[in-house]
C-alpha cells in the first residue's frame, strides 16, 4: 500500500454517462468506478513515486485539482471524502469555485464550559449549513451538522467509514465511494472499474 489511507476518493450525484463524457478533458487520470443510478464515484491517480518511494505526503492536493476540474466540466458539486487514521475530512467544490470542507479526528476535544460548547456548537452548525448550501440541499444542513458532530467521539477507522457513508446517503452520492482509495486500484478492478487517462 502506497498511503495509509482508508478513504480516498471523488464522488458526484451525477449520472456515470454524463461522468464519462468529460473524462478525456481531465488533467488526472485515475478509475471510474462501477455504481448505482444517480451517482459516481471517481479515484484520481496519487502523485508519481520519486526516487522509487511515495513523495511522503498524502495526494490531497491532486484530489482537490481533478475534483474542481469535474466541478467546472459538469457544472456540478464535487466532493472528496479522506478517511485515514488521524482523522476523517470531507470537502466539496463548486462549479463556480468556492470550496468547503469539514473535519472531525478519531479522537475529537470537545471544548470544556457550556459557553464554549455552545459557541463551539454554533459554529459547527453554520459551517454544515453552508456546506449543504453549496450542495444544492440547503435543508439538509442540521442532519449533516447532527452526524458530524456527534462523530467526534472516539472510534477509529469503522467509525470513519460509517460516518462517510451516512454523509452519502444524505447527499445522493455512491456508497462505494466508502474504503477505497488510490492504494485499492486492485480491488477496484474487480468491482468493474474502469481505467482513464489524463489529458496529455
Amino acid at each position: 500500500m502506497q498511503y495509509d489511507v482508508i478513504t480516498h476518493a471523488v464522488g458526484v450525484a451525477v449520472p456515470v454517462e454524463e461522468v464519462r463524457a468529460v473524462l478525456p478533458w481531465m488533467r488526472t487520470g485515475g478509475y471510474l468506478l462501477a455504481t448505482g443510478p444517480g451517482g459516481t464515484a471517481l479515484l484520481p491517480d496519487p502523485p508519481r513515486l520519486r526516487l522509487g518511494r511515495p513523495d511522503g505526503r498524502y495526494p490531497v492536493r491532486r484530489a482537490h485539482r481533478f475534483a474542481r476540474d469535474l466541478a467546472v466540466a459538469l457544472a456540478a458539486p464535487v466532493w472528496h471524502l479522506l478517511d485515514r487514521p488521524g482523522g476523517t475530512r470531507v470537502m466539496l467544490v463548486t462549479p463556480e469555485g468556492a470550496a468547503a470542507s469539514l473535519d472531525w479526528p478519531v479522537q475529537g476535544a470537545r471544548p470544556v464550559g457550556s459557553h464554549r460548547a455552545a459557541a463551539h456548537r454554533a459554529d459547527w452548525e453554520r459551517r454544515c449549513a453552508r456546506l449543504a448550501t453549496m450542495a444544492g440541499h440547503p435543508g439538509r444542513g442540521a442532519a449533516l451538522a447532527g452526524l458530524c458532530h456527534g462523530a467526534a467521539a472516539p472510534g477509529g477507522p469503522a467509525e470513519g467509514a460509517r460516518l462517510l457513508a451516512q454523509l452519502c446517503e444524505l447527499f445522493g452520492l455512491p456508497g462505494q465511494l466508502v474504503g477505497q482509495s488510490p492504494a485499492s486500484r486492485g480491488a477496484a478492478h474487480g468491482r468493474g472499474a474502469v481505467r482513464f487517462e489524463g489529458r496529455p
